[in-house]
């Protein structure tokens, strides 16, 4: 079930990079970033059964991430 989710939010994220490609150029950076992210953990989730964290900054106790959640959440 949570493939499925996934699969049905990259669509609607998909449309919205659409949608927003005609409105000017900080949005297509913006929802660029958007599906970028979306799909790198789709990919992860359907490939590997979860997203895979890397980034490990290892000061002051910061939460391990990976690149696409750095896109989902700039």
């Amino acid at each position: 079930m949570p493939v499925i989710m996934t699969m049905v939010l990259s669509i609607v994220a998909l449309v919205a990079f659409i949608i927003c490609f005609y409105r000017g150029y900080l949005s297509v950076i913006i929802t660029s970033l958007l599906v970028a992210g979306t799909l790198g953990n789709l990919i992860d989730r359907t490939l590997l059964g979860g997203v895979r964290d890397f980034l490990d900054i290892g000061i002051f106790n910061f939460p391990i991430f990976n690149g696409a959640d750095l896109f989902l959440n700039i």
